[in-house]
């Protein structure tokens, strides 16, 4: 089994076995706020729902997965410091959640889209390639956090298969 996550407050989780792919949103719990966004809509802000998170990991038992990959992330330019902070709490949150079960891989979001051939791609053409590779699958345009976390598995089965090849 191999696990990939793209974190965040609009990410996911895949969970790939052989051929088959089973993908979840991250279970984030929104807190509405007293403060109001310029353009006068409510703010809120987001965290792990950790109940949902440990029965979705225990249910796939990640304990014996053969790699999780774990998307590197930073804060982005341009986001306000408490959506970096929110950001980063969540990440943290995963992180910690998921280190008392099993070891975590980090790649660069550099590293799986170039796998892919994605760099410098709209993030519609993730979303595009995972309905090529799993037609079956339902991708909502607007949650691309799923075919992300999807090809960062994809990429952890690559670097998997990797390191069983080294001697």
């Amino acid at each position: 089994m191999i696990i990939g996550i793209d974190p965040g407050a609009t990410g996911a989780i895949a969970f790939t076995i052989g051929g088959h792919v089973e993908v979840y949103d991250l279970p984030i719990v929104r807190t509405p706020l007293k403060r109001r966004t310029k353009k006068g809509k409510k703010k809120t802000e987001g965290r792990l729902d950790y109940e949902k998170f440990r029965e979705l990991i225990h249910q796939f038992s990640v304990s014996s997965a053969d790699i999780v990959v774990f998307e590197k992330v930073h804060s982005m330019p341009g986001n306000s410091p408490s959506t970096s902070f929110t950001f980063g709490r969540i990440v943290g949150q995963l992180e910690g959640v998921l280190s008392g079960s099993t070891e975590i891989t980090y790649v660069t979001p550099q590293a799986w889209k170039k796998y892919h051939g994605l760099l410098k791609q709209p993030k519609e053409a993730s979303v595009e390639l995972a309905r090529q590779k799993y037609p079956g699958m339902k991708w909502l345009k607007t949650k691309d956090g799923r075919s992300d976390a999807v090809l960062i598995a994809e990429y952890g089965r690559y670097l998997f298969n990797l390191t069983k090849e080294r001697p």
